[in-house]
């Protein structure tokens, strides 16, 4: 890193490891003007008061215009596509009104600092999903209510969060130690989950009611999980002096899978190499580490300025094309072979001043063309497609209460718990739930869970379409045991799906970031 100014400001400052280079540009009074990094530049200007009035979209002249009021608060925020949003202020109260002309208005206490206001109501542009809160003398929440929901916090002589009341599951019980770490967790009538910590506070055990397999822990000198032991499965993990994962494994009745890693000189995942086949899958990161291809799969990936997909090229010769608007949103989507010229995907998107989708505009066949309108909530109230008209209501608190779709019709009815208890028209159907508010009966099946809580099993009661599942120290699920037999799932430390092996069959899944892009299937 290294600092050069010239006989007139602004200065500058360079940072470069390996080929990724990040340069930021000041102006004579030591403000950020522009930072680039890796060959995107964003842009900052400033009023004659130092507050910042423009702020660019990365690689773009366009981006967010600020405006103030003489106590410098924001009255006005501008977008790159004209639209704006407002800001005005009471003695206790900030009104924004969005991009699509609704106001919500925020009432504020402050006692001692006017500067650390605390939330007290919303008024939302629907009055039926207005938020009212009450706190002890400390500013601690301790009451929300909503559409006459309430929801209650309790807390112990050390503002420790002790105890939650939810009309979906009762009051959760939470114990502490003296550091505030949780000891202990009951949901309404359930069984209690105890907690264990070291010395430094972190977790090394779980332990769940009932027959739900415990979850020990142990950690490196750098707080890097180690192993996460269960019998539904045992996670091990191993890093570079970095601190880079380098290799995950999970060990399940006799076998052992073992994902590795590998990283270019900047840490940047280059490689990874999968479970029980050895297929390494490499990425060729470019210099901000995103990935430029996909070995195997993908010959190309290019990106726009914002950090979006810009083209994927295939092997198989099918290119995606994503296009962009001034908002940064996606504009377009398209999937070509190139050799045929043939679509096999065309269509636009178009939105609403607050990025609401409002329609889409499908090229390769007109009947599927969409358009969906919007609440003061933002929530879906009406659509057109190939079903034809269509419309929504909600109720207070977000809840989806009826639904028409052409000549199709639905309605959802809701108790006193806040559970959806039945869905009537087009199909019908009613469900039941346990103290963790989980869904253990629906049309058609039931569904039972562990004490962490997990489903375990559907259809426990009928051999014929019975599924259970087992789940791994990290809670991700392990194995899936049906008529047909027992199969094998690992999933990555992030949640996504690395391979399924079933029957001696093995099942790959290939991503692109964190998007699925191609499974490959052998023997």
């Amino acid at each position: 890193m290294f600092y050069s100014s010239g006989p007139c400001p602004p200065l500058s400052k360079t940072a470069t490891r390996g080929a990724l280079v990040e340069t930021t540009q000041y102006d004579p009074f030591g403000r950020t003007v522009s930072i680039t990094l890796g060959g995107v530049s964003k842009t900052f200007t400033y009023d004659g008061l130092g507050r910042k009035t423009f702020e660019s979209d990365p690689g773009a002249t366009t981006g967010t215009g600020y405006q103030y009021d003489a106590l410098n608060r924001i009255t006005r925020l501008s977008n790159a596509d004209g639209t704006f949003q407002t800001r005005s202020y009471g003695p206790a109260t900030t009104a924004i009104r969005d991009e699509r002309g609704n106001t919500t208005t925020s009432t504020y206490r402050a006692y001692g600092d006017p500067n650390k206001p605390l939330l007290m109501a919303i008024s939302a542009p629907d009055p039926s999903a207005n938020v009212g809160f009450e706190r002890a003398p400390n500013g601690q929440v301790t009451d929300v209510t909503q559409a006459g929901f309430r929801r209650v916090y309790g807390y112990d002589s050390h503002n420790y969060l002790t105890s939650v009341f939810n009309p979906e599951t009762g009051t959760t019980v939470y114990g502490r130690d003296i550091a505030g770490n949780m000891i202990s967790k009951q949901v309404g009538p359930s069984g209690i989950t105890r907690y264990t910590y070291d010395s430094l506070n972190r977790l090394t055990a779980s332990v769940y009611p009932g027959d739900t397999p415990a979850v020990t822990n142990l950690y490196n000198k750098n707080n890097k999980l180690l192993s996460s032991t269960s019998t539904g499965g045992s996670r091990g993990f191993s890093y570079d002096p970095t601190g880079n994962l380098t290799e995950e494994t999970l060990s399940l009745d006799s076998h052992v899978f073992s994902t590795r890693y590998a990283y270019n000189g900047n840490d940047q995942l280059s490689a990874i190499t999968y479970p029980y086949s050895g297929k390494v899958v490499s990425y060729a990161p470019d210099v901000l580490g995103r990935p430029t291809s996909v070995s195997g799969y993908i010959s190309n990936v290019s990106y726009w300025p914002s950090g979006l997909i810009r083209q994927i090229t295939y092997n198989n010769g099918t290119v995606t094309t994503y296009g962009q608007n001034t908002r940064l949103w996606p504009s377009s989507f398209s999937t070509q072979n190139v050799a045929s010229g043939t679509y096999q995907l065309n269509s636009a998107y178009t939105y609403d001043g607050i990025g609401n989708l409002t329609s889409i505009s499908d090229s390769t066949d007109a009947a599927y063309n969409r358009a969906l309108g919007y609440d003061g909530l933002n929530r879906v109230v009406s659509v057109t497609g190939p079903w034809g008209a269509g419309n929504m209501t909600y109720d207070g608190t977000g809840n989806l209460t009826s639904q028409t779709l052409g000549t199709s019709s639905l309605t959802y009815a809701y108790n006193i718990s806040n559970h959806l208890t039945s869905v009537t028209g087009m199909r019908n159907g009613t469900y039941g739930y346990d103290a963790y508010a989980n869904v253990i009966s629906g049309p058609g099946s039931t569904y039972s869970y562990n004490g962490v809580p997990n489903l375990v099993c559907v259809n426990c009661l009928n051999a014929l379409s019975k599924v259970e599942y087992s789940y791994d120290g990290l809670n991700q699920r392990s194995a899936v045991t049906k008529a047909g037999g027992k199969s094998y799932e690992m999933y990555d430390s992030s949640g996504k799906q690395l391979i399924e092996l079933s029957a001696g069959q093995l099942t790959e899944y290939i991503y692109l970031g964190g998007k699925r892009i191609a499974q490959r299937v052998s023997p």
